[in-house]
């Protein structure tokens, strides 16, 4: 049985994290090779996801590996359907486009054109040798209603010194709010 893990405590607190078997930032209900059968009840459907794009960095000169994560700057973020999985339809935007502004604790995230009514959290973190980890999970009533929800979890990375952008994420239909 898979359970939802909280993204914060997981990916923040590396010494926890490791202890912890089975720690995926990125399960919310599975979408890592896990079985239809093995999600939680309330995911009617999951689909895999591809992520690409480019970072453009707003700190000059640009980081390298020694500066560690600096995440600064524009984050444009494209999507793939790598697999429907078992969705009939998976309504994920081609691009999401991401400010990061501020150093430390006054970093602030903002998704342009963020969809109507969605709960969004946002998240950076060191991935090791400089390389940035974003996190970017969107929760919205389905369109097709019934309480149903969409649930959309994007993981880009992205290494210092480097434009592109890849990842993974997910897909999932749930058949009330998670």
């Amino acid at each position: 049985m898979r359970r939802r893990i909280n993204l914060f405590a997981c990916c923040t607190i590396p010494l926890l994290g490791a202890a912890l078997v089975g720690c995926d930032p990125g399960s919310v209900g599975g979408g890592d090779g896990v079985d239809v059968d093995d999600r939680l009840p309330e995911v009617k459907c999951e689909a895999t996801l591809a992520i690409g794009g480019t970072f453009a960095t707003s700190v000059s000169p640009p980081p390298t590996e020694a500066d560690g994560c600096v995440p600064e700057g524009v984050w444009t973020v494209s999507v793939t359907v790598m697999s429907a999985g078992d969705c009939a339809a998976v309504n994920v935007g081609d691009e999401y486009v991401f400010d990061v502004v501020g150093t430390g604790r006054d970093r602030t995230f903002t998704l342009r054109d963020a969809p109507a009514g969605a709960e969004i959290s946002l998240n950076i973190h060191a991935g090791g040798n400089g390389e940035c980890e974003f996190t970017f999970e969107s929760i919205s009533p389905a369109a097709s209603g019934g309480g149903e929800h969409e649930v959309i979890l994007l993981k880009p990375y992205t290494e210092p010194g480097l434009t592109p952008i890849s990842g993974t994420g997910t897909f999932q239909l749930w058949t009330k709010h998670p």
